[in-house]
């Protein structure tokens, strides 16, 4: 007997199975390859099954194709890698004891249950139903063609189990059962389950473990440890609340704790109970409850209910009766449970605060976990995760990938290795190279493309484009002092936190327009990687009342979800200013006082509340309940430690004094005109690329007195207009044309208006000055 392999050419045929027949029918060149007799057994080798048919002749003497019966198939592993079809020679045997798992209607297995002696009735069905069958260990044997079967109700039978003791020959790889084979059933399963079973691949999770851990250790206890629940006189849990961001691994994770759990999975989503007649939705929502609890009584059972928000709405003035009778109905069905069930319902939402508050309370699902944006540790694994089968090259930096990926979640990063897999495979197409490679540059332009879906329709999420320190001619004082309030707390809060250091809660930067404020911040956001929030006065006003404040606190709580952020007020002297000593009460007002509540951290509603990652040293994504949250006012302000407003403005004496006191912008950054060398730098860094000749830019800096950084970029871009405009041909730009372009661009600072930041500088120094000497004394 010899194996051989399966033609490319070789048609292959799925055989009729109505009349019961094991059978693969090959050509005549295919059985002399195979040198075995007819009617012996062979193993129809796939990539992703087995099969075990006897071997005949084709009725049709073609040698073009095969036709072969899937009664008998084994489902090879996810991580197999034979990719060959090929046939191969089996050695039989007659079987003495074979254990078997009968699969059958879920309806079925109450009336199965009720019978006397049921094993001895279903081996004696299964026995006949497998009569002259050749089987092996690990194989499924489909009875859907079988009228036995059938009318018994069973549609498959698992082999689980052959005892080394039951064949005659030793060397035997499948055997044949005949009327003495002794049958043991183990198990009676349900189509459902092994076919969810059959279909589980056993899918990683990235960054979740320890949430993975305490949830399952959650599922378990009522599904394994009813007698102990009951000898402490508790009841069972009913059911867990999952919230968290879209596309952060709820449903992922619930899908990979069942099969942890070796439970059958019941998964639903919100609008897909709701029905257009009156009634219906009840009416489906009670199917849905009475499927879970009949599956309860096979096995562990967990019933996930997706967008839970979409049947149980909070309710509004305006809200429609059928929602109120939905919403009734779900709480009736989670009070109704049984107590000793082995049913436990999970829900899932990322909108808790659109949530019934009668939905939350204990007994119905009376455990709330939250699952966070990921930390850079955690995108990290999850980026070993999504890579671990692509072909990376060898300049592919992970570590780097984590770290500008802030906000992302799983499903953002699985989209960008998607995007960059794809954009190799179209550079691998364009220039057919032999082998194909996933590079750093092919993840730097997908994660251009791709923006985090927490950040896509939320106002003050703006465009950045990476603004780096050496951009930036002079001000180096300013720029150590800036990376001191702003980039330092966020890239080394440990060290912060080692030294007993509190990190700023905000910063202002004020001085002249035009000196490259909002530059240094965008500096300053893009070394640190943070999430970077920007507000104005023309995004935040509203003709509505109300929609200001309501603006300030989502910008607030999209920065608390998408950890560490900066939100950059610019211009704030426009947003917030001074309260009037009258009783009028305006917008910008009510406005300033959001904004104080927020940077206080005691306008977080509980529904928004993220863990802080630095006040206990966990990581993003573990398991936090609900009662911890109820502590302490104190403990909530602990969520801004990592949101830092950064605020500008070139009218600092507008701003009311309960902003710029410590603990909300307690560093005050004076961003004064350039100085002569700072001018020099700068008219290096615009000239860098100009073909210059001719022209001394350090006699230029000394003749560019009170310029700002805009002014001398204007400049130099004026120089080379002049130049174009005495000839489109020249390439040089010369000291004539900067003389022109000095005659007619004026420097926009005046003596008097650096003299009134002086004496606000000034001002500041005194006060808190004498703040410290009182403090002293």
């Amino acid at each position: 007997m010899t194996e051989a392999s399966i033609s490319s050419k070789l048609e292959m045929l799925v055989h009729d199975d109505s009349t019961g027949a094991q059978r693969c029918y090959l050509g005549p060149r295919e059985i002399t390859i195979l040198n075995v007799p007819l009617g012996s057994f062979i193993c129809v080798v796939t990539p992703t099954k087995d099969y075990i048919c006897s071997l005949w002749p084709s009725k049709v003497r073609n040698d073009g194709s095969m036709i072969y019966s899937k009664t008998v198939c084994r489902i090879k592993a996810l991580d197999n890698t034979d990719s060959k079809y090929r046939l191969k020679p089996l050695h039989v045997s007659e079987g003495k004891c074979i254990h078997i798992d009968v699969v059958c209607n879920l309806s079925d297995i109450a009336r199965f249950r009720k019978y006397e002696n049921l094993n001895k009735k279903i081996s004696r069905i299964c026995s006949n139903c497998l009569y002259k069958m050749c089987v092996a260990e690990n194989f499924v044997v489909d009875l859907r063609h079988c009228n036995l079967a059938s009318l018994c109700g069973i549609s498959k039978i698992l082999i689980t189990k052959i005892p080394s003791g039951s064949l005659v020959k030793v060397d035997a790889e499948a055997f044949i059962i005949s009327s003495h084979t002794e049958i043991v059933v183990d198990n009676i399963r349900s189509n459902e389950k092994f076919n969810q079973v059959s279909k589980s691949t056993r899918k990683l999770i990235g960054g979740l473990d320890d949430l993975m851990q305490t949830l399952e250790d959650l599922i378990k206890l009522p599904f394994h440890h009813q007698k102990q629940f009951k000898q402490l006189g508790t009841s069972l849990p009913h059911g867990i609340l999952l919230r968290g961001p879209p596309g952060c691994g709820k449903t992922s994770l619930v899908r990979h704790i069942a099969n942890n759990c070796d439970a059958y999975l019941i998964a639903v989503n919100g609008p897909e109970v709701i029905g257009p007649h009156p009634g219906e939705s009840e009416d489906n929502l009670r199917k849905l409850f009475q499927h879970a609890i009949l599956a309860a009584e096979e096995g562990p059972c967990i019933l996930f209910i997706d967008e839970i928000d979409v049947l149980c709405p909070k309710q509004a003035k305006s809200g429609g009766l059928e929602e109120s009778r939905l919403t009734s109905q779900l709480l009736t069905l989670l009070d109704d449970l049984p107590a000793d069930h082995r049913l436990i319902v999970i829900a899932a939402t990322n909108r808790p605060s659109a949530l019934h508050p009668s939905l939350r309370r204990p007994g119905r699902l009376d455990r709330e976990i939250m699952i966070n944006v990921p930390s850079m540790a955690q995108r990290r694994e999850i980026l070993d995760l999504h890579t671990q089968v692509l072909p990376l090259a060898e300049d592919v930096d992970l570590d780097w990938l984590a770290e500008i990926t802030n906000g992302y979640v799983g499903a953002d990063l699985a989209a960008l290795c998607h995007e960059a897999a794809y954009l190799a495979l179209g550079r691998f197409i364009v220039k057919q190279s032999e082998r194909q490679h996933i590079h750093q540059e092919d993840f730097l332009t997908a994660f251009r493309k791709h923006r985090p879906s927490l950040q896509k329709g939320v106002e003050g999420i703006v465009d950045l484009k990476p603004v780096l320190w050496e951009q930036i001619g002079g001000l180096e004082d300013v720029k150590q002092k800036i990376k001191q309030a702003v980039e330092w707390p966020l890239r080394h809060s440990e060290a912060f936190a080692r030294m007993g250091l509190p990190c700023p809660r905000g910063v202002l930067l004020y001085g002249p327009p035009g000196c490259s404020k909002t530059t240094l911040v965008r500096a300053a956001a893009t070394a640190c990687h943070a999430t970077f929030l920007s507000l104005s006065g023309a995004q935040l006003y509203s003709p509505f009342v109300g929609s200001s404040e309501k603006m300030v606190a989502e910008v607030f709580q999209r920065a608390r979800m998408a950890l560490p952020s900066i939100i950059f007020l610019d211009e704030i002297d426009s947003i917030v200013g001074k309260r009037s000593e009258g009783g009028h009460r305006g917008v910008q007002e009510r406005v300033l006082s959001t904004l104080l509540n927020e940077m206080d951290g005691v306008g977080i509603k509980l529904d928004d509340k993220m863990d802080s990652q630095h006040s206990r040293r966990i990581l993003e994504g573990s398991i936090q309940d609900v009662e911890q949250h109820n502590s302490k006012v104190t403990t909530l302000r602990r969520n801004n430690l990592d949101i830092l407003v950064v605020a500008a403005t070139n009218r600092p004496e507008l701003l009311d004094e309960a902003l710029t006191r410590p603990g909300r912008l307690d560093r005050i950054i004076y961003v004064p005109p350039p100085d002569r060398q700072a001018r020099l730098d700068i008219l290096r860094l615009f000239t860098q690329k100009m073909p210059l000749e001719g022209v001394d830019l350090m006699l230029l800096s000394s003749q560019t007195e009170f310029y700002t950084g805009a002014d001398l970029e204007n400049l130099c871009r004026e120089a080379a207009l002049n130049a174009l405009t005495r000839d489109m041909e020249t390439t040089k730009v010369t000291y004539a044309d900067f003389v022109k372009a000095l005659y007619y661009n004026r420097a926009s600072l005046t003596p008097e208006s650096i003299e009134k930041y002086s004496r606000y500088k000034s001002s500041t120094f005194d006060v808190s000055f004498k703040i410290k000497e009182r403090k002293v004394l």
